[in-house]
């Protein structure tokens, strides 16, 4: 009999984050009418299968246009996870976003930081004028 656990997820694409684990989806549930918000969902996982292991936190420095300035290695991490996970994410000064990403591999911390870049456009918080405001400091995002 093959055994499974119940994840609790919150997030979109890239961005998702795990809420909770559970041994049914009956608890899961109960979770989140309990606890949870209305963007949560249930995934099913067989237990004992090899997920690959994101070991490293990655930081990309990204422009207002996409372009990628850097990408910082952090430290390592004995995180094990299916999905890159967004830690942190701040612009400095307005002129880059850094994303703090635990992830497997350079290109993955890349595109959730995109994600993450749009996702601010889209909501007007990184406007052009904003870029000519130098010294105003790191602000979360």
């Amino acid at each position: 009999m093959e055994k499974k656990v119940y994840v609790v997820t919150q997030g979109q694409y890239s961005d998702m984050t795990i809420e909770a684990v559970f041994t049914t989806r009956k608890k899961a549930q109960a979770f989140i009418d309990n606890e949870g918000d209305m963007n949560e969902e249930i995934e099913e996982f067989e237990l004992d299968k090899n997920l690959r292991p994101l070991s490293t936190i990655l930081t990309p420095c990204m422009e207002r246009n996409g372009d990628v300035r850097m990408v910082l290695k952090r430290r390592d991490s004995p995180t094990n996870a299916e999905s890159a996970r967004v830690i942190s994410s701040y612009m400095s000064d307005q002129l880059y976003l850094r994303c703090d990403i635990v992830t497997d591999s350079e290109e993955r911390a890349i595109k959730v930081c995109n994600e993450r870049r749009i996702q601010i456009l889209a909501e007007n918080r990184w406007s052009k004028e904003a870029n000519d405001d130098k010294g105003k400091g790191r602000r979360q995002v």
